[in-house]
């Protein structure tokens, strides 16, 4: 091989390396905003809902029925996620909500006196990996 040949060679190699670099950062930098922007709308729920307790001329059940509105936009998958409360006999719930086999529970304590349930479903079947179906961070978030 020439000289000439050669560092073509070589250049084009750091070129091929270089691009590989450039995509996997792209492919992180991506993961890393999606990831962000789920947890601005998870702020945004927690934020909407105590704004919500805050408004003393809303009635509870105007409340709970817009808390049940509001999760699904906090969840990774807000189209297909459904939510339920039940305090007592009244039961709250969004239009598409239905028991499925991919449901989380969560009791709703006052002043540490059970006084209710949340449950928060996906309508249809999410692969999660090792953390099931839902992510640690949407189990936090209803758990909060």
């Amino acid at each position: 091989m020439t000289q000439k040949l050669k560092q073509i060679t070589a250049s084009r190699n750091e070129l091929d390396l270089e691009v590989k670099a450039r995509k996997k950062a792209e492919k992180a930098l991506q993961k890393s905003m999606e990831q962000l922007a789920r947890r601005v709308n998870e702020l945004n729920c927690l934020y909407e809902i105590s704004h919500l307790a805050q408004r003393r001329n809303l009635a509870l059940e105007t409340i709970l029925q817009e808390i049940v509105d509001l999760i699904p936009s906090a969840m990774t998958h807000p189209a297909i996620t459904g939510a339920r409360i039940q305090t007592g006999s009244r039961e709250f719930k969004t239009h598409n909500f239905k028991e499925t086999q991919w449901m989380l529970h969560q009791d709703i304590h006052v002043l540490e006196e059970k006084k209710g349930g949340l449950v928060v479903c996906y309508l249809e079947e999410i692969l999660g990996g090792a953390e099931g179906t839902f992510l640690k961070e949407e189990r936090d978030l209803i758990a909060a």
